[in-house]
């Protein structure tokens, strides 16, 4: 459930009014924009650097590499599907049993 009062549009003040409080909560986004934005690779950084907050840039992040919640979801219940059947094929060893084993459990 989201709060009520994070809805809707940013009303920003202007910069002559900000107090202690804003300029700490400013130098820090700019702080974590600057720590995303350095840590991505270049082919990355182009989805975000038009951002204007660090949340901005996270929830930019979140959506390309994870997908939206439905597709979350989506992609777990086929996990779980491909968990609930998971068997041996024919002529498969075990130790190749073990390694796609091993590539779906991480995927979950």
């Amino acid at each position: 459930m989201e709060n009520n009062a994070l809805v809707g549009p940013l009303k920003q003040k202007p910069a002559t009014s900000y107090d202690d409080d804003d300029k700490i909560l400013l130098s820090l986004d700019v702080k974590a924009r600057d720590a995303i934005g350095n840590s991505l690779p270049y082919h990355m950084y182009h989805l975000v650097h038009n951002c204007e907050s660090a949340q901005e840039m996270m929830d930019t992040l979140t959506v390309a590499y994870e997908g939206i919640m439905e597709v979350q979801a989506t992609t777990i219940n086929n996990l779980n599907q491909r968990y609930e059947h998971f068997f041996a094929q024919h002529g498969e060893s075990l130790t190749q049993t073990f390694n796609r084993f091993n590539c779906l459990v991480d995927d979950m």
